[in-house]
């Protein structure tokens, strides 16, 4: 089951916003509306943008900022669960 199917089963409207707000520092909604994640089927390159959020994640560690690494770590499980769902198919 993944991460948006849990909150959504489990959460309220309102709850959901602020937990995917903390996990994400955006909605799963927001998520989705950023460019990277519009997947165009190619594995190779979809994983090469899971890639780049954990290297903007490790450069945001280098400056102290754990949190917004955190959730880039978490953006780019998400997206690599959302891939890993279409490619196996």
């Amino acid at each position: 089951m993944t991460i948006h199917k849990i909150i959504e089963k489990n959460f309220a409207e309102q709850d959901k916003k602020k937990i995917e707000t903390k996990m994400f520092g955006m909605t799963l909604d927001e998520v989705k509306k950023e460019p990277w994640f519009a997947g165009n089927g190619n594995l190779q390159e979809d994983l090469m943008y899971a890639m780049q959020i954990l290297s903007d994640a490790q450069h945001v560690m280098e400056h102290g900022q754990t949190e917004q690494a955190r959730q880039f770590i978490n953006k780019a499980k998400f997206w690599i669960a959302e891939v890993k769902q279409y490619t196996h198919k």
